[in-house]
């Protein structure tokens, strides 16, 4: 499944926070990711409840979002 994610304008508690789409068009929301506390990946939260901590470069930004989005993604698909 193809997965688009989404950097929210408004950190929470002072890190990066994140949305996960899915969907030819990514209109299914399918959870978020916040920055965990030490920079060093996120934690995503699915729809369902179920939470997964990837361990990635953090934040997220215009030099590495390729790598982010791709340990995103292979955490979650």
């Amino acid at each position: 499944m193809r997965y688009s994610i989404r950097d929210e304008y408004a950190p929470k508690f002072g890190r990066q926070h994140l949305t996960l789409w899915s969907g030819p068009f990514c209109e299914q929301f399918e959870g978020c990711a916040t920055e965990l506390p030490r920079h060093d990946g996120f934690m995503v939260t699915l729809y369902n409840g179920d939470r997964i901590r990837v361990a990635c470069e953090s934040p997220r930004d215009d030099d590495n979002f390729h790598r982010v989005d791709a340990a995103i993604r292979a955490a979650i698909g």
